[in-house]
């Protein structure tokens, strides 16, 4: 979507996605699960894990999914291979109290060393049953050998779990490419561990895992700086002095006392960060930068996440630059944290987690920018550098320049909620994940309970069709940018198909008003990622300017009458609202009380046009709508036409005698759905809906055109235009 120069609107950034290469690995552990006759190699992947009081996973062949569980074809998407996997009705039927399943790779005896180690893989998962799955580092407090025989324990161990990695988002059954870079004293294993969801223990799900890889070091860019500083290096000629590795501070008042994992779990002893030491002979507004390698332009956005901790009274600032390796000596703030405004909450010995966007359509560098404060009073720390597929909104808020990036964590981050009357329910309002709403998106490594915007569609104040709006506050820009969110559209209530619509609206000033992303009676397995740029998602959400639901006006479409006069409202195509029309129900939501066009009369002829704005040229559409007709009119007629170069073509045409299944009364009036193909014209061009009636009536809703669509047949076939 183009964006025009220096308009107000609403948007965020144009997004793209890193790609992060691994070296070669000759561990071990590797598994990619080959398959030799009707067997699936498990290599030495550990499946026996009923000592640790979990189900074990079990070996999967794609042509067996629809059998006995998995997705319906491996990572390299052959039907005829294996993966691991675990299904949610194996852990539902186990007898396991805790229901968790694992599948545990072979044990390493001696430590990662400070550089880590990297672990790839490929995940899949799919199912309503499914809750989530995890990465878990599980070290040994004994020697494992003790317990081991022939490739599995044999006895009870003691071992030290700690969650390395969780994702709670259903895949649809594809698989997605995962990495994560760790650290472990001494003799460790990872487990591939998955809970169910008892809500949905009808249903069945699945998690599978392919393409297990371990190599040596940590994963691309990211770092957890127990060694050095991975590939990020000390800037030596645009700034005044270096960052520095620790392990815990020297001076009392400032800088951490452990790194952020030890930090979470007091039982890990091993781990550093980089942080700038304040002190002499540092001076205010001295700075120090720590420089990334180049990293290749992206073709979705990324998520840089990483962990500050800034104590002390006098703590300076840090930015997060970008710079073009095009222009290496311009940098571009993207990300800023300091203490004095609005962040009050640093300067004690905590680590905060961070986050922040990053795209580029050049190669590029981050740069991490720490500024002291007040000599010897504060020192910033930083630690686990992470990367994550996709967008992420600026953490803590804030911290970045733009207008909107929020996850509702803390506030609504200058949205603008409408103000709820005491005592009364709100249609939208800041909620906290219970019992009764469903668990937020936000994913935290402190257990925070998670808040988000809720839309409450069943707010008994409300009537059909009325809106609650969350504004953004009014914001500038002149490139294309991206709004990207999640959202979880459900009702509580299975007989309901019809609960609600969520639409992004742009609102460019002087009553200018257009919705660009639009979703309607969507129930979602969960929450699903959506996005409003070049590329939007999911696709159902598009809006084309043609499109239309009636809900409260016209939209983009215009009035005509070729007959009477067009100023005589009760000649012409009208919008139903109030009792005006009480035999038909709104199409979009079942819903009383209007929603729809429509043109009726009693005893005089009337034709009218409802006009669309302009289709572009050179594109192929299929425009869909539902249509109704009420009272006996054997003379009534319906029929669309496309108007190019000041002619008009008919395209489709019903008179009452197509409709199948007519009501026998007026008071069961129904919709029914109409399709015609629109082939690419030389020129723009239009479409009108033209109604005639004399003692009868027609209904027009829930216009909707599609475009790119490989096969569009006329609907219903009778309305061919030279039927009668």
């Amino acid at each position: 979507m183009a964006v025009s120069s220096r308009n107000k609107y609403l948007f965020s950034l144009f997004a793209r996605f890193l790609w992060i290469s691994f070296a070669a690995s000759q561990d071990a552990n590797d598994c990619a699960f080959d398959v030799t006759g009707d067997t699936v190699s498990s290599c030495t992947i550990i499946m026996n894990t009923t000592v640790f009081g979990v189900i074990p996973w079990k070996m999967g062949k794609a042509d067996g999914a629809y059998f006995i569980g998995g997705p319906p074809v491996d990572k390299s998407g052959t039907a005829t291979s294996g993966y691991g996997f675990i299904s949610t009705t194996d852990m539902f039927l186990a007898t396991s109290y805790h229901k968790k399943a694992w599948m545990l790779t072979a044990f390493v005896t001696n430590s990662t060393g400070p550089t880590g180690k990297c672990l790839s893989f490929a995940y899949a998962m799919d199912g309503l049953s499914m809750s989530s799955f995890k990465i878990v580092l599980v070290t040994y407090k004994q020697d494992p050998e003790e317990a081991f025989e022939n490739g599995t324990f044999t006895g009870p161990v003691q071992t030290q779990n700690t969650v390395l990695w969780t994702q709670k988002d259903l895949t649809g059954g594809k698989w997605k490419d995962a990495k994560l870079t760790f650290t472990a004293p001494g003799p460790h294993s990872v487990a591939f561990a998955a809970e169910p969801n008892f809500q949905y223990e009808r249903n069945r799900g699945y998690v599978a895992v392919d393409n297990i890889k371990f190599t040596e070091g940590p994963c691309g860019n990211e770092c957890l700086f127990d060694s050095n500083t991975c590939s990020w290096e000390n800037d030596e000629g645009q700034d005044d002095f270096n960052w520095s590795i620790g392990r815990s501070s020297r001076k009392r008042g400032t800088g951490p006392s452990r790194d952020q994992a030890s930090s979470l779990d007091v039982s890990i002893t091993t781990g550093g960060y980089a942080y700038i030491d304040s002190s002499y002979p540092r001076r205010s507004g001295d700075t120090a930068r720590l420089v990334s390698n180049v990293l290749n332009s992206t073709a979705r956005a990324m998520c840089i996440k990483f962990w500050l901790n800034m104590h002390g009274g006098g703590v300076g600032d840090i930015r997060l630059l970008y710079a073009s390796e095009n222009n290496p000596n311009v940098t571009k703030e993207i990300w800023k944290l300091w203490k004095d405004e609005g962040t009050s909450s640093f300067g004690t010995d905590s680590w905060y987690p961070c986050q922040q966007t990053v795209s580029s359509e050049d190669l590029f560098k981050l740069i991490f920018e720490a500024s002291v404060g007040f000599p010897g009073a504060g020192d910033i720390a930083l630690d686990t550098i992470t990367f994550a597929e996709g967008s992420c909104p600026s953490v803590p808020p804030g911290s970045n320049t733009g207008w909107g990036d929020c996850n509702f964590l803390h506030g609504s981050c200058g949205w603008e909620l409408p103000r709820k009357d005491t005592g009364s329910c709100a249609m939208v309002e800041r909620v906290a994940e219970s019992s009764y709403d469903p668990p937020g998106h936000t994913w935290n490594d402190l257990d925070i309970v998670d808040m988000y915007i809720k839309f409450d569609l069943g707010c008994y104040i409300n009537q059909a069709r009325d809106k609650a709006f969350l504004k953004s506050k009014t914001f500038t820009i002149d490139s294309p940018q991206c709004l990207s969110f999640w959202v979880f559209m459900f009702t509580t209530l299975a007989t309901q198909t019809k609960f609600g619509a969520l639409s992004i609206v742009l609102n460019s000033g002087a009553g200018k008003k257009s919705i660009i992303w639009r979703l309607q009676n969507e129930q979602q397995a969960g929450w699903t990622y959506a996005q409003v740029s070049m590329l939007l998602e999911p696709p159902q959400a598009r809006v084309e300017p043609a499109d239309c639901t009636f809900d409260d006006g016209y939209c983009q479409y215009t009035i005509r009458n070729p007959v009477q006069d067009t100023d005589v409202p009760s000649l012409n195509w009208r919008f139903a609202y109030g009792d005006t029309l009480n035999v038909l129900r709104d199409h979009t939501f079942e819903a009383d009380f209007g929603g729809f066009m429509f043109i009726d009369s009693v005893n005089t002829d009337l034709k009218s046009q409802l006009r669309s704005p302009k289709l572009q040229k050179n594109t192929t559409y299929c425009y869909t709508f539902y249509y109704a007709s009420f009272y006996s009119d054997s003379g009534a007629v319906l029929a669309v036409y496309r108007y190019v170069n000041e002619r008009s073509e008919i395209l489709w045409r019903a008179n009452q005698a197509i409709i199948p299944e007519r009501p026998a009364n007026d008071q069961q009036v129904k919709w029914y759905y109409g399709q015609i193909a629109l082939e690419d014209q030389a020129s723009d061009f239009e479409v009108y809906i033209e109604g005639q009636v004399r003692v009868g009536g027609w209904a027009i809703d829930d216009i909707k055109v599609f475009t790119g669509v490989t096969e569009c047949k006329l609907r219903p076939e009778a309305a061919t235009p030279n039927r009668f």
